[in-house]
């Protein structure tokens, strides 16, 4: 199985070629390539189709000249904030990006559903689906324009009530399987975020199996259940050789792509390199268990 990261982290340290260079070096086969980088009213995401072109392009072959790929990049967020002027804006930043995920080579990329501040637990879930059916279908033209695939990822939300994390816009598998069968096209899989699941009172295992042959990314993470700690493997309470065999026995076939940004803020200002290694290779043992 590939072994990937999110690059926030080198991106961050190093600057966008640079960090590419390092995630190469460390040994991972792909990467997840973070547009939350940049500010979605900046420079970058304000600048003309040709720039943008262009610079997404140059560093989608800077990972082809390092021989590592792009297997899926993160969109920015949020998705959506309730304010029709705002959310017009949001929406264009969103089909940008799949251009964006076209240039860099990239086969998916991950754009977090609409959440409304209110939908907690399973209210307002019939409305929130009207929601998001109406903003994933006008991104239809350009996932077919592009070549790009649109992976919906379960989320969280916070009870201010009883101070904790709790479910909201598909949260479980079978709202999540609910979406992409409404949606009935192939530009539309799932993403299961593991520590996501952890969150919400779901099992990264069981989730998996329900997902089967839609789940086609990942993005890997620890927590202990209450807070959204985007630890490495083994940190939190995950089952992590029940979650593989599940992915053995659906025959998952996408990357095994981490998204840990605290194992870095811990460790890899003191040693990026060896840190990132370890991470690699923690990969590596995990998807072999």
């Amino acid at each position: 199985m590939r072994i990937g990261t999110i690059t926030d982290f080198y991106v961050r340290k190093y600057g966008d070629s640079e960090g590419i260079k390092k995630v190469a070096e460390a040994g991972f086969d792909c990467m997840d390539y973070g547009f939350f980088h940049y500010p979605i009213k900046g420079e970058l995401f304000t600048s003309s189709d040709d720039n943008f072109k262009e610079y997404f392009t140059h560093l989608g072959n800077v990972a082809e000249e390092c021989g590592i790929g792009v297997e899926q990049v993160h969109s920015p967020m949020p998705s959506y904030v309730g304010k029709p002027e705002e959310d017009e804006y949001l929406f264009n930043i969103q089909e940008k990006s799949i251009k964006g995920a076209s240039y860099m080579k990239s086969k998916y990329i991950v754009i977090h559903p609409c959440i409304p501040g209110d939908y907690r637990y399973t209210y307002y879930r019939q409305e929130t689906k009207e929601i998001n059916m109406k903003f994933y279908r006008a991104l239809l033209p350009a996932l077919y324009k592009y070549n790009v695939k649109l992976a919906i990822e379960n989320m969280f939300n916070y009870d201010p009530i009883r101070k904790c994390v709790c479910p909201t816009v598909v949260s479980t598998a079978e709202e999540i399987l609910d979406y992409i069968d409404t949606l009935n096209d192939e530009h539309f899989v799932a993403c299961l975020d593991v520590g996501h699941a952890n969150l919400t009172g779901e099992t990264p295992d069981r989730m998996a199996r329900v997902l089967g042959d839609k789940l086609e990314v990942l993005h890997v993470h620890d927590n202990h259940g209450t807070a959204d700690e985007h630890d490495m493997p083994y940190m939190g309470t995950i089952d992590w050789a029940k979650f593989n065999q599940v992915l053995a026995d659906i025959n998952y076939k996408g990357a095994f792509s981490f998204e840990v940004g605290i194992h870095f803020s811990r460790y890899g200002n003191v040693m990026p390199e060896e840190s990132a290694r370890f991470l690699y290779e923690l990969g590596k043992a995990i998807t072999n268990i």
